[in-house]
């Protein structure tokens, strides 16, 4: 926006400020009811005075974002909702571009996206959110359990908990895990939000882009053996199908349809949890609004699956005893951790959200948490939103269960690409250009949430182990292995640093706080926020194969933080050496063996039962072979080329066992060297084997050939012709000696007989003298040209 539109903006709120009643209005007033047909509904900047202002309307406002400090909200209203407001005294504009995105051309959901299954729209990448869960749970039969838990309003779409955790028994009872719950999609347009969801299902199975994997990752690993996640992925899937089939729906609510006339039917099933739901202004009554509560607490069938399926997997950790009574807090010992997946805004908020967010009983150690998740995804901590809600989600899962529960607001409340509730997918991943990347905002964060549940109102408050190592990563029983890592306090965002007093780790199974083996400071000294520490593990006790070990870090206030692990693997330890001290060694070749030829001798030890490797040396006269090693019995590869005739002796020592080549035993072999014999060879090549020429009659033509002998020894050859000879050849040499390689020029003259015209073919012969059967030859073709007639005038004389 301009700075020009600023200053009116600003004018007027300050022109509604001035004309708003003395006393102003500080309980929710009545909106209007019914929606003018043929009107599209608006996005509007709403100007208030101050939070009593905003709570008077804010129940029955579909409001998209809170913008404190410029005394402004942005709020999806109809006409009529626009008018009330603006009778009432409220400054409103129409923000133009969040009204385009609003009023959106008709198109269905980027299919990229997931959809939730294959029902009544087809997406065209087939993904869909049922079978993916289906895929899951198939292929990971020992690690995942899906739970149908109930139907939405149309009664043809389940509600799916995918559960996550190794169910060997050694692990222990799933009841007794600590559990993070993964919720998302209780508003239908949200389409961010089960993208994340499911990207931290396949980290932790799979794996995703090179990250995690169970059995892969040691973190992930480790987090599926000893914790419980319960991960849904769409609370609200006939919502999202509207919004699958046309994005311009912006569909928020469930699709209950009985007690809405228009098409803006349905209940927000984020006000429609019992507890407290109704109470404070923080819901409508009216069930056109988009934040309409329901006609009683629970009353949809979404909120019941998820409420009944979360009660009997999550233990009271507060004793609370009723929906509208304030619990007690939970103890810091309380296990569990809920995170609520909403877009948009980049917050991390957390209960009460129906009291300004703020006053529960563990809302100190609440906002540590959230904190703590806001230096992970880099969002905004403050914990509040401007306005109440009553009914939500978070506020039911810690009023009835004590469980530390938190709200994600993901993605930007302004107007970059990524803004909004249908951001383009590649702001997902950070791809097609995109400059925000949600997934990998929320990934550490989801770890670190994953990580605390055991106990996560003490453990926040504890500094985080980073880059463990060991070094070399695997060794057998009994070798030394230096355990490294960086302890460092990162708890809060905007605080103070703690510093490190104590370091611990755990070889496969974690224990109590300060049971571990302790860890040392790698400078010598504690007392810095950030320090490396260090060990040697005992792997003595350790049996072959793989091992996790798990290190965690303890501050000033003597808070531990959370584990991370590493992996170790245990080989088995090497057999006994059996020395081949007094067995027998034999040395042999093949024969014959000649001169400037690779020779290969072998050794055999007998009997086989000795250690490999060995180390061994080969002595021809003449100075040693080697030494060299080996592992096979033979003995193979040994090789040596003898330039000299006669017999040669050769000589092999081997030893092993780490013994002294004085205590080498050694063989001896004899062998006769030969001088290679020669092969006698003839061989004969004319050149070129086809000549041809022509000429007049009367001519000689001649023609030059090469002989060339490719025997290995000298030998004579006789040249001839044969044919049919109609014209005179010469042929010269007729008879010539060759060495080996060497050649001769022959020439054969033919002579064109004045009297016969036509072509004469002639074949020239080499033959060996002393192997007849050796012959070369080359084909001559030599025509003889017709003579031109040569007319003179007639010259008549006249006397």
């Amino acid at each position: 926006m301009s700075k020009f539109g600023n200053r009116v903006l600003v004018l007027l709120v300050l022109l509604a400020l001035i004309f708003q009643p003395a006393n102003g209005q500080a309980r929710p007033i009545d909106p209007p009811e019914v929606q003018e047909p043929g009107v599209e509904p608006v996005v509007i900047q709403l100007y208030v005075r101050d939070k009593a202002h905003l709570d008077a309307v804010a129940g029955s406002l579909d409001i998209w974002e809170t913008h404190q400090e410029e005394g402004y909200v942005v709020a999806a209203v109809t006409v009529q909702q626009q008018r009330w407001l603006e009778n009432l005294g409220y400054a409103t504009v129409v923000d133009t571009f969040k009204t385009a995105q609003l009023q959106g051309d008709r198109a269905a959901l980027d299919s990229r996206f997931y959809y939730f299954d294959q029902m009544s729209y087809t997406n065209p990448n087939r993904r869909y959110v049922v079978s993916f869960l289906q895929t899951m749970n198939s292929t990971y039969p020992a690690l995942t359990e899906l739970y149908d838990i109930g139907n939405a309003w149309q009664n043809a779409r389940d509600i799916l908990v995918l559960r996550i955790t190794n169910e060997d028994p050694a692990f222990g009872d799933i009841a007794d895990k600590p559990t993070f719950f993964l919720y998302a999609t209780v508003h239908a347009r949200e389409v961010a939000t089960p993208e994340l969801a499911i990207r931290y299902i396949k980290h932790l199975l799979p794996g995703y882009n090179g990250e995690g994997g169970y059995g892969t990752d040691p973190d992930a690993t480790w987090l599926v053996d000893r914790h419980v996640l319960y991960v849904l992925i769409m609370a609200n899937p006939d919502g999202h199908l509207v919004n699958e089939m046309n994005t311009s729906a912006n569909r928020r609510k469930n699709l209950n349809n009985t007690l809405c006339p228009t098409g803006r039917f349905g209940v927000d099933l984020n006000r429609n949890h019992s507890f407290m739901w109704g109470c404070c202004d923080g819901s409508s009554p009216d069930p056109c609004d988009d934040t309409y509560r329901g006609s009683s607490a629970a009353s949809e069938p979404e909120t019941v699956a998820f409420q009944t399926f979360f009660a009997s997997v999550m233990r009271d950790q507060n004793g609370s005893t009723g929906d509208y009574i304030i619990p007690p807090a939970a103890p810091e010992t309380a296990m569990g951790i809920f995170v609520s997946l909403h877009s948009y805004s980049d917050l991390v908020l957390w209960p009460w959200g129906f009291e300004d967010y703020g006053n529960s009983p563990n809302f100190a150690q609440m906002q540590a948490i959230g904190r703590k998740f806001a230096y992970f995804n880099g969002y905004n901590p403050d914990g509040s939103i401007w306005y109440d809600v009553d009914g939500a989600t978070d506020d039911w899962t810690y009023g009835r269960f004590g469980i530390a529960s938190f709200t994600f607001e993901v993605g930007p409340d302004d107007y970059s690409a990524c803004n909004g509730f249908f951001p383009p997918y590649g702001c997902i991943e950070g791809t097609d250009g995109m400059s925000r990347n949600f997934w990998a905002e929320n990934k550490p964060a989801f770890i670190y949430a994953h990580k605390i549940a055991a106990t996560p109102y003490r453990t926040v408050y504890g500094p985080d182990t980073l880059t463990i190592s060991v070094t070399p990563p695997s060794g057998i029983p009994g070798a030394p292995i230096a355990l490294q890592a960086t302890i460092t306090d990162r708890r809060y965002q905007n605080s103070g640093l703690l510093p490190i007093t104590a370091a611990e780790y755990f070889v496969d199974t974690p224990g109590d706080e300060g049971t571990g083996t302790s860890m040392t400071p790698t400078d010598g000294a504690w007392g810095s926020a950030s320090e490396g520490v260090q060990a040697t593990l005992d792997t003595s006790a350790l049996t072959p194969g793989r091992h996790t070990v798990f290190v965690r870090g303890r501050n000033n206030q003597e808070k531990w933080g959370p584990y991370t692990a590493v992996f170790l693997n245990i080989e088995p330890p090497p057999p006994p050496c059996v020395p081949v001290t007094g067995t027998t060694l034999t040395l042999m070749t093949s024969a014959p063996i000649y001169t400037d030829t690779v020779t290969t001798f072998e050794a055999t030890l007998e009997p086989e039962d000795f250690t490999a490797p060995y180390t061994y040396t080969l002595d021809f006269g003449a100075g040693p072979s080697g030494p060299a090693s080996g592992s096979a019995n033979p003995l193979s590869g040994i090789n040596h080329t003898f330039d000299i005739t006669g017999v040669q002796t050769a000589t092999i020592a081997v030893w092993n066992c780490g013994a002294p080549p004085s205590e080498a035993i050694t063989a001896t072999a004899t062998v006769e060297v030969q001088a290679r014999p020669v092969t006698i060879t003839y061989g004969i090549m004319l050149t070129p084997t086809h000549l041809e020429q022509s000429s007049m009659p009367g001519k000689r033509v001649v023609y030059e050939l090469t002989a060339l002998n490719t025997g290995n020894v000298t030998a004579t050859f006789d040249f001839d012709t044969t044919g049919e000879e109609a014209w005179s050849t010469v042929l010269s040499p007729k008879a010539w000696t060759l060495n080996a390689g060497e050649t001769v020029a022959l020439s054969a003259t033919v002579t064109l007989d004045f009297n016969v015209i036509g072509t004469d073919v002639v074949t020239v012969t080499a033959t060996s003298r002393t192997v007849p059967a050796v012959t070369a030859s080359a084909v001559i073709r030599s025509t003889a040209l017709p003579l031109k007639q040569l007319y003179l005038p007639l010259i008549l004389s006249l006397d």
